[in-house]
């Protein structure tokens, strides 16, 4: 099944100058790829940083964050790897300045320690897209939308997957709840996307988009 909602972010990516890219929840490294053709769309070199537990992933933390089960942390390097070396043999074929450079970092851990100790090594770093779809759980996801909110440049935006139709679904998981304590916030502009799937047994889900005021 093909789900729409994601396309949005590609298309926001294509319309906006982005030289970092930060992704909370890499899995098994397709997104990155997606997300990072259409970064380079518009710029000559992109930085891809992907936060995920990969092969640390537990039984236990699986059906708590309502997560999929990753790919070892080496699969999704290897993939990102190809991807690296397409670009730049696609890139050196065109004219000079048409050329185009991806690097990645994969950063695995828990994201409530690895964006802390991310942000003390690199003080001055700051992305331009964001992306948040890791663990489901209102205090994962309320976590890493405060560890994000002091990397996303004045300019950028933090996307957010996980804005549930189901009430009662949103009671544990998603972030609804995190948006509605953000809709009277002076610093941040939120919008909820249009573009809705459905999903078997979840009901309906949404892609929030949060931006510097």
């Amino acid at each position: 099944m093909k789900l729409k909602r994601y396309a949005q972010l590609t298309q926001a990516l294509s319309e906006m100058s982005c030289e970092n890219l930060v992704e909370i929840g890499t899995w098994n490294g397709r997104r990155a790829q997606e997300l990072s053709v259409a970064a380079l769309r518009g710029n000559a070199a992109v930085t891809y940083h992907g936060f995920d537990l990969f092969d640390a992933l537990t039984d236990e933390e699986l059906e708590d964050e309502l997560s999929k089960r990753p790919p070892s942390q080496a699969e999704v390097e290897a993939r990102l790897r190809r991807f690296q070396r397409r670009v730049s043999i696609v890139s050196s074929l065109r004219r000079p300045w048409r050329r185009r450079s991806f690097n990645f970092r994969l950063h695995q851990g828990y994201t409530r320690e690895t964006l802390p100790a991310f942000k003390v090594a690199n003080p001055t770093f700051r992305a331009q897209f964001i992306f948040i779809d890791g663990g489901h759980s209102i205090e994962t996801i309320r976590s890493d939308w405060e560890n994000c909110g002091e990397l996303v440049d004045v300019r950028g935006a933090i996307f957010m997957d996980d804005f549930y139709g189901n009430t009662k679904l949103a009671e544990r998981l998603g972030c609804n709840q995190l948006i509605e304590s953000l809709r009277d916030s002076p610093r941040w502009q939120v919008e909820i996307l249009p573009e809705t799937d459905t999903i078997e047994g979840l009901g309906t889900i949404q892609i929030v988009r949060a931006r510097p005021s």
